[in-house]
């Protein structure tokens, strides 16, 4: 059986557009929203007297609805900000893979906060490539934002033989994962130094580490673990294969905060300066008391559900065989989660879940 290797650029949608389970994702964005418009304030002063276009581009966008509130919010920011009603253009970029028309209806949507900001001087585009390349003109951009994407890897440096996750990786592997990240995250900020122009802004708000490589706690305990203990589970049992569960990896790199800034100290000084790298663990929501009742515990387990399904449905069924029947696929995930829900619901503690987060913003010199 061989790997499925076309579903690495396919999120989960489910009944709902992948964002409808990301709220987590969207309360971390409203974290750093305050320092994304101060990037966009300074612009704007800079530039009070031009009546150029601004543009705006986001990358690894996904479906658009995690930053929408904050597109609505800059969108709004800028019209009573300027005197004049300034062109304004939104350029969505993720993979090819990227469900394109999903992105359009999600900002689009009659009963978005968005389809009123899209007045006659707002126009939204797409680029279908990847964001490791260069995605929009020279010196085309005022403002380039990132969120959540840069952990993702253009391509998997090798097979995580001991399990799915980074956590899971020995160091021979790990550390060929740090090796990829480390080009791929100074391939990015080279493309986006080229496509931002003179004076303009950059934030990425990205996942960090702790000294354990945790960027959260989903479960009171090492999450990763229990998601890759599952998976084993399934191919000891003989639900999966061997080879399928080998070619599951997270194709993706969780850095430290070090790691994050340290090409600004060298690889690309001249050209993007570093204003700030701001570090937040974030409360996706808090923790139950212990005299919680049934329905309370239910209600807790459904949220922390529906914030891991999204990413990781994608990744298990990335390491299926493409020789599988969908209705097969459907069952193993359909079991997986199942499984997982019952993990939680015989837990007697529930912790807070915390996202452990950093925003890099940098100008364009």
């Amino acid at each position: 059986m061989t790997s499925n290797t076309e579903l690495r650029g396919i999120v989960y949608n489910g009944t709902n557009c992948y964002s409808s389970g990301m709220e987590n994702s969207r309360k971390v964005v409203r974290t750093f929203t305050k320092q994304i418009l101060q990037c966009v304030e300074n612009l704007l002063e800079q530039d009070h007297k031009s009546s150029g276009t601004i543009c705006i581009a986001e990358f690894g966008a996904a479906d658009g609805g995690v930053s929408l509130e904050l597109m609505v919010t800059l969108i709004d920011h800028i019209n009573k900000f300027l005197d004049d009603l300034r062109d304004i253009i939104i350029v969505y970029e993720d993979q090819l893979f990227n469900d394109f028309n999903v992105l359009f209806k999600t900002v689009h949507a009659t009963n978005s906060n968005m389809t009123n900001k899209l007045g006659d001087n707002v126009h939204v585009l797409a680029s279908a490539t990847s964001m490791y390349r260069k995605c929009v003109p020279f010196a085309s951009v005022d403002l380039a934002f990132s969120s959540m994407a840069n952990h993702w890897l253009s391509e998997k440096p090798c097979e995580n033989r001991d399990g799915i996750f980074q956590t899971d990786c020995n160091n021979e592997d790990l550390k060929a994962f740090r090796h990829q990240w480390k080009t791929d995250w100074k391939q990015f900020l080279s493309c986006r130094a080229k496509e931002l122009r003179q004076g303009g802004y950059l934030a990425v708000v990205s996942f960090v580490t702790d000294d354990n490589g945790r960027c959260n706690n989903h479960v009171g305990e090492n999450s990763y673990q229990v998601f890759t203990s599952i998976w084993e589970e399934f191919q000891q049992c003989g639900k999966i294969t061997q080879e399928e569960f080998l070619h599951t990896s997270s194709v993706t790199y969780h850095p430290t905060k070090a790691e994050l800034v340290q090409p600004f100290q060298d690889d690309i000084k001249g050209c993007l300066t570093l204003v700030s790298c701001t570090q937040r663990d974030i409360e996706i929501f808090p923790d139950l008391p212990n005299n919680a009742g049934i329905e309370e515990k239910e209600m807790f387990i459904e949220k922390s559900i529906k914030c891991i399904k999204p990413w990781l449905y994608n990744i298990l069924q990335s390491g299926l065989s493409k020789d599988r029947t969908e209705e097969d696929k459907a069952k193993i995930m359909q079991d997986y989660f199942r499984k997982l829900r019952n993990i939680l619901a015989q837990k007697s503690e529930f912790c807070p879940v915390l996202y452990r987060t950093a925003c890099v913003v940098a100008k364009r010199t």
